[in-house]
Order: structure tokens, then sequence, then C-alpha cells
């Protein structure tokens, strides 16, 4: 038995979807829970390009850290073999929690690569859509209650029948705003619990994005030796980063823009750096609100902050003359 025959084998028996590419990112192996899984893709095919499949920028982003991880000098168990991440299908209608790793052959890595992935779709819901939904029904619950009050004010009922009727109104209309807030707090909680975080340490983050933003010419100070434990969507955080980067330089605040990172007792920071005032609080708020169309979902930026717990502002540096822009991730403990 050929090994080509032996790897086919062994992925046919596996119950999440598998995929085989080559180091140009072409397609050489998959079994059926992936065609399966991707609903019969025409676009899943010996020798087709796996950007017809899956959208590169999160592959991409697994293989760059997968990359990285493989020459980095930290301690050698925080190392993994493999990356998870979340993606989806190129129409944005399916969802896969996936983990990618590189294939070895007699001990040398070939830059081929496998990704195993399985269906999110019960419990990803992108960008917190259902929760943004209930977010819409605020302004129907506050419309109730003005209704009410003006009901209170205009006396035109037999006092009866008024009183009972504003009795319902009045309570229902409380329950309800209780059930929407306990609702959106349920879950929002059960997204943020959910495994499309992935725990790593901040020293290894910190170094994937020193050496990241250094290729775009925008210098990292961090500390190595400062180290703490994280769970972060990753390819979303850096997309956060990169627009971040790309508004404060069209606000004509990115001369000597630089970046430094660190962790504190709760959060880990990622500080990017001017000199210069600090930004407008309406003006961040603003930035918040676009889409990033690269995502995993196609989600505004504030949705990928929420769903990892993250926060950001701006304020004075510690250095006179200069501000910052501060990104706070949870530390986990």
């Amino acid at each position: 038995m050929t090994q080509e025959t032996l790897l086919q084998t062994i992925i046919q028996t596996m119950k999440g979807g598998v995929i085989v590419c080559d180091a140009e990112q072409r397609i050489t192996l998959f079994n059926q829970a992936a065609e399966n899984l991707l609903n019969q893709s025409e676009s899943l095919k010996p020798a087709g390009p796996l950007h017809k499949v899956f959208p590169a920028g999160p592959v991409q982003h697994a293989l760059d850290l997968v990359g990285y991880n493989q020459t980095e000098e930290d301690k050698a168990e925080y190392r993994q073999q493999y990356v998870q991440f979340m993606n989806s299908t190129c129409d944005q209608s399916r969802f896969f929690q996936c983990r990618l790793c590189l294939m070895q052959t007699a001990g040398q890595t070939d830059n081929s690569f496998v990704i195993i992935f399985e269906d999110a779709g019960s419990w990803y819901a992108p960008g917190s859509r259902v929760y943004l939904h209930t977010e819409e029904l605020r302004g129907p619950i506050a419309n109730l209650r003005a209704a009410v009050e003006n009901i209170t004010e205009h006396p035109d009922m037999p006092p009866v029948m008024r009183s009972a009727f504003e009795n319902v109104l009045v309570q229902e209309s409380l329950n309800l705003s209780n059930s929407f807030d306990s609702l959106a707090d349920t879950y929002h909680g059960l997204l943020q619990s959910q495994s499309h975080l992935i725990a790593m340490r901040s020293s290894f983050f910190f170094g994937y994005l020193q050496n990241y933003l250094g290729k775009k010419g925008v210098p990292v100070t961090r500390n190595p030796d400062c180290s703490c434990l994280i769970k972060v969507d990753s390819h979303g955080l850096l997309l956060v980063v990169d627009f971040m980067i790309g508004q404060i330089k069209k606000s004509s605040r990115g001369s000597s823009l630089s970046c430094e990172a660190h962790c504190g007792e709760q959060f880990a920071y990622i500080d990017l750096l001017w000199p210069g005032e600090p930004l407008a609080t309406a003006d961040i708020e603003t930035w918040l609100e676009n889409i990033l169309q690269e995502s995993v979902g196609k989600v505004k930026v504030s949705e990928i902050l929420q769903g990892q717990g993250g926060d950001i502002w701006s304020q004075p540096h510690s250095k006179p003359g200069f501000s910052i822009l501060r990104l706070a991730m949870p530390v986990e403990t």
C-alpha cells in the first residue's frame, strides 16, 4: 500500500471533514465528510484551489501562525502542532471550526498541510447576529413604555377600564423588558463561552504581532519575559489592529506610529502610539461600526471585540506629548 493510499484510507474513516493541500494551496485529498459538510461543492476537487472552497484570509493567517510557531523560541510546552481557527464557505452560508497543521515526511516539513473541520452552525453566530436582532427590540419596547406614559397622562377612559388597561400594559412592558435583558445577557455570555476563541500565551501572540506589524513598517515593543494566558480570535484581532492603524493614519496622526504590547493584572494590552492628542470618543465609536469584509461572517469591528470580551479607548501616553489607542483583552485566570 502506497503512502497516499494509506492516507486516503485513514482520512475516509474520520468523522470530521478533512482536506489535504500542497504548498500552493491546491487540494490533493479530501474525504466524504468534507463533501457532505460543504454540500457537495463543485469547488472541492483534486487540484482545485483551496480559496474556491474557503476564504483565503483565515487560512493564510493560520499558515502564518503555525509557521511562526515552528520557529518560536518560547518554551516547548507552549508550542502546538496545529492552529485552530474559524472559517466559512465563500458565500458565508456555512461556518466551521477548523484545525490546520503542516504535513511532515521523514521528519521534514514540505509545506503541505491538512485542514480538519467541523460544522459550527449550531452554535457559532458570526457577529452575534441573533444578539443584534434582539437589540433591535429595544426601540419598540421604549415606544411601548412611552405609549403607556401618554395614556396615563390623558384620562379619556372610564376609570376602572383605564386602571386595568394601564396596569396590564405597565406590567407586561416591564416583564418584556426584563425578559429581553436576561435573554440578551445570556446569549451574549453563550457566544463568548464558545470555542471560537483560542487560548494562547501573550508572549507568543505578541511575538507574532511584532513580526506581523514589523513587515508593515510599524515597530512593536514588547517584554518577552512578561507573559499571561489570553483567549482570542487572533485572525479577527489582527484585522481590527490593521483597520485601526489605517484609520489613525487617515486622521493625520500616523506619523511615527508604533505599537507597545504588554500585560497587566487583568488585561493584555495592544497600544498604538503616536505623537499628538488622543482620539475623540465619537471618532472611535464611528470606526467601531465599520464592517471588516475579510472577517468570518463579515462583521463589525465592535462585534469582533465584544465576541472576545475586548475593549478599546484612547488616552494620553505616559510619555509627554504622545497618545495611544488601547485595545484591551481580558487575561485568563
